[in-house]
């Protein structure tokens, strides 16, 4: 939606102040808690006001001294080492927001331009159909039948979620270039990797890597499952990456190893870090009782190899379980 405002300097003269509102941040926000990530975020929008800081401005037509103070902006924020800026000619909606200000009789022009209309019912009606949206998705997914949803939800309503004591609730400033949470690997993959899981062979759960949510999800799922049954045993879980926080969000119960791997009957391999698995058993005796792996790791001496699409499992041969 374009913001189209006009005003005049001391001297009569016109000017304009055209920004246009971009809303990737929202649409993202609710695309990512569809597939059960930022779900506490999305749910932590409760008012009109909230939509503010998830709505981006692209700078149109704007007056000289306005540009200065978003350059000036940029720079309080970014320096030449900056891994990542704001894109050329925009800013979050809050931060423009921000620079505008009442100065009694010494207010600028432009100040009194944006200012007098910030409350009227351009601005209001921007944030109301945001949040008319924001409540509908919201809705949606509170009849998810996911259970990594169901079950932060339930936490949410209990009062019993990990953010509930954070000072703020999270926040996930969101650029254009974006990208949601999307699979990794085909379907098939994630549907041997569920029936592994749901044989019921394995107790304990080691993935070198995390960069496939939804594999970590599909462990994730099955301990809260678990959980959730009086009459199955825990399902022990360990991360090999650099961090992963979206697990706690879930009431999930996860080992994060900088280094190493913890000990498992499976092995799930995201991410190549140092020897292949063929090598770790092989020269060294790294003996797991399954291997799953998107990789082909070739024959593995004293396992079988069975494979599909886009995955490749390894079984120790003297185990009489199948998967």
């Amino acid at each position: 939606m374009l913001i189209s405002l006009e005003g005049l300097h001391y001297r009569g003269e016109k000017f304009s102040l055209k920004v246009e509102v971009l809303n990737h941040a929202l649409t993202n926000l609710i695309l990512d808690a569809k597939d059960g990530y930022r779900v506490y975020e999305l749910f932590s929008i409760t008012r009109p006001g909230d939509i503010w800081k998830y709505l981006w401005l692209e700078l149109i037509d704007v007056p000289e001294n306005i540009s200065n103070r978003v350059k000036h902006k940029y720079s309080e924020y970014f320096n030449e080492y900056s891994f990542e800026t704001w894109p050329e000619q925009q800013i979050p909606f809050v931060e423009f927001d921000h620079l505008f200000y009442w100065a009694g009789d010494d207010t600028e022009p432009e100040d009194e331009c944006w200012l007098a209309e910030r409350r009227s019912k351009i601005f209001n009606n921007i944030a109301d159909e945001a949040f008319k949206s924001t409540k509908w998705a919201q809705k949606q997914i509170s009849e998810s039948s996911d259970l990594i949803i169901k079950n932060e939800l339930s936490l949410i309503h209990k009062s019993e979620h990990y953010y509930d004591y954070d000072e703020s609730t999270p926040f996930k400033l969101t650029y254009g270039s974006y990208k949601c949470v999307t699979p990794l690997r085909s379907t098939e993959y994630y549907k041997k990797l569920q029936s592994i899981l749901d044989s019921g062979v394995v107790n304990s759960v080691a993935s070198r890597g995390s960069n496939d949510f939804k594999t970590i999800k599909l462990i994730c799922g099955e301990q809260i499952k678990r959980l959730n049954s009086s009459n199955k045993k825990l399902l022990e879980i360990s991360v090999l990456c650099n961090g992963l926080d979206y697990t706690l969000a879930w009431g999930a119960i996860v080992l994060v190893y900088s280094e190493g791997m913890g000990d498992s009957e499976l092995w799930i391999e995201q991410e190549r870090m140092g020897e292949n698995i063929k090598y770790l058993v092989e020269k060294y005796g790294y003996k797991r009782k399954i291997y799953f792996s998107h990789i082909d790791e070739g024959e593995i001496k004293g396992y079988t190899h069975e494979q599909g699409d886009d995955w490749h499992l390894y079984l120790l041969i003297n185990n009489n379980d199948k998967a």
